[in-house]
């Protein structure tokens, strides 16, 4: 570990290089670490095991090593055998409190993203379930409805073409899935990651959700 690091630890490394561009536009790259557990002494690149390995992450705040952290985790959904929004975030009520850390009221109704604070005043951590701390679901379900003016009409096509498959292989919860890859699949460089497009200003960074993640970072970040 770094000596005061500032740690955002994400799930995968699909999901870092994604977290990373977001950063790199927000201005945070120079001071947030973005990391899987693997890369910070976890077993597992998977939601449990950043689960798994964020107990011996909250021990290093208050000696100091780890100054901020934030972690960005999918709800997935229930009915795909996943945890689901609400027992995700209940698995990460209980781990945090055992380190007093508590959930922070929001200070509007608007404000988006989780914040726990901690009772001998460590700095705040932050919590972002995807994808939008309610519902279950996963980054492909933040990104929908973030895909630019310009892309709607292409990606609309995909959407069209993956509800009209007549024996589809997946299930109806990996629907998100299916489309935004193959909207990503008809791009002029097919099949690159959900990083590159956001690189491509193929997402509209001024949305909702964005915008929302947005000031969620720059709050446990500043």
């Amino acid at each position: 570990m770094r000596s005061a690091e500032n740690l955002l630890l994400v799930e995968g490394e699909s999901d870092r290089s994604f977290f990373e561009e977001m950063c790199t536009r927000l201005g945070l790259r120079a001071h947030v670490r973005v990391a899987p557990p693997r890369d910070v002494g976890g077993r597992f690149n998977t939601k449990q095991g950043l689960l798994d390995h964020l107990p011996l992450l909250l021990k290093l705040l208050p000696q100091g090593p780890l100054k901020r952290l934030a972690l960005v985790v999918d709800a997935d959904f229930v009915a795909n055998s996943g945890l689901g929004y609400t027992r995700t975030f209940n698995a990460i009520e209980t781990l945090l409190s055992g380190h007093d850390f508590a959930l922070a009221k929001r200070s509007t109704p608007q404000e988006q993203g989780l914040t726990f604070r901690h009772s001998n005043g460590l700095a705040d951590l932050g919590a972002w379930i995807m994808p939008n701390n309610r519902d279950d679901g996963a980054l492909e379900n933040f990104l929908h409805p973030c895909v630019s003016a310009g892309e709607q009409a292409l990606f609309q096509r995909a959407q069209h073409v993956v509800t009209s498959l007549p024996t589809p292989k997946f299930g109806p919860t990996q629907a998100s899935k299916a489309e935004l890859a193959t909207w990503l699949a008809w791009q002029r460089n097919p099949g690159r990651g959900v990083h590159h497009a956001l690189r491509d200003d193929l997402f509209d960074a001024a949305c909702p959700p964005f915008a929302g993640f947005s000031a969620w970072l720059r709050r446990i970040f500043p």
